[in-house]
């Protein structure tokens, strides 16, 4: 019932309810006086109601659509399916994905990593707005419209997830790497037994023990690597994965000793491992011979500013006085803090 701003977003709307929400006039509830083809900007939603003569002169006559018309006719999210194939525009463009108007009350999300097979540095790369599209349901929650645009990727994902589950935490997969972003790896892997791969993750911190940067220092799109399954989230469709050795799971320690310091009390330490978000502390607790570790979390370091990474401050083998703020004695862990009990910055 109103024009499209191009031929593919016109044959995209015959086949969906045409996506009111993206249409705009140049110019609110007037004339528009020039020839040739009308144009739309992405604005508010506006109703074409007549078109008058042609050439120098002629014009059109536009009004903005009320709430209730712009939900007249479309979709709701609740009558969505799962898998579900739908035409769309591109409504909009962010570094996390792109926003599709499938014709429904809402603009659907199609995650960065959902766009293409290939790995891509921003979505602007393969998409422009208004470009038409075709996408497929991944999950409608919470009042939000997930989508993907590999069809392939988003059944094999659904249709092969269960056969993770029986994977054990010490059994190693071979994946490739699809794509690298700033928190980690995106890599296609089969279940055992399976030819059909899906998009898994790989959380920068399950790369390698030694901390990093940022992915593309170890691996490379298109390299092939060994993961391992971590966890199987069946609602949500995750398989989250680990290039780390598994680690062997060892008593608690006995951090009792922690529970006569008192807060006040600085102890000497040293830094055995950087976490990122903190370092690993190794103390010798008054009145014991052993030594446990105890965890500086980035948030009690004493620092200017805004640091991003424990490893702007303290490298393995550091010495740290520390103070004791919490202890967990069944759980054999120990809080610590190098900031001064007094220090309100």
């Amino acid at each position: 019932p109103w024009p499209s701003p191009h031929a593919a977003a016109a044959a995209a709307s015959r086949r969906n309810p045409a996506p009111a929400s993206r249409m705009a006039s140049r110019s609110r509830g007037s004339r528009c006086g020039r020839s040739g083809p009308l144009f739309f900007s992405v604005v508010q939603p506006w109703r074409l109601l007549a078109v008058s003569g042609q050439g120098r002169g002629s014009g059109c006559v536009v009004r903005r659509y009320s709430a209730e018309e712009q939900d007249v006719g479309r979709i709701r999210f609740e009558d969505l399916e799962e898998g579900q194939e739908l035409d769309g525009i591109v409504a909009g463009i962010q570094s996390y994905g792109a926003f599709i108007d499938v014709g429904a009350n809402k603009e659907g999300l199609v995650p960065i990593s959902a766009i293409s097979t290939s790995a891509i540095r921003h979505p602007s790369d393969v998409l422009k707005p208004g470009s038409a599209v075709k996408v497929w349901v991944t999950s409608v929650e919470d009042g939000k419209l997930t989508l993907t645009m590999i069809k392939d990727r988003q059944a094999a994902s659904k249709a092969t997830l269960e056969g993770f589950l029986d994977v054990g935490e010490k059994e190693w997969l071979h994946a490739t790497v699809e794509g690298i972003l700033d928190f980690g790896i995106k890599v296609g892997v089969c279940a055992p037994g399976s030819t059909t791969p899906i998009l898994a993750m790989v959380h920068v911190s399950q790369i390698q023990e030694a901390f990093i940067d940022h992915p593309s220092q170890v691996v490379k799109v298109g390299q092939a690597i060994r993961v391992r399954v971590v966890d199987v989230d069946m609602n949500k469709g995750r398989v989250s994965l680990s290039m780390r050795e598994p680690q062997k799971k060892a008593s608690a320690q006995d951090v009792s000793a922690a529970t006569r310091c008192k807060p006040t009390d600085w102890l000497d330490g040293r830094v055995v491992k950087n976490l990122g978000f903190g370092a690993l502390i190794a103390l010798t607790l008054p009145g014991s011979d052993n030594t446990v570790e105890g965890l500086l979390h980035i948030s009690n370091m004493k620092k200017e500013g805004f640091v991003a990474n424990a490893g702007q401050l303290f490298k393995n083998g550091d010495e740290v006085q520390v103070r004791i703020v919490g202890v967990d004695t069944k759980g054999g862990r120990v809080s610590l803090s190098n900031v001064p009990l007094d220090d309100t910055r």
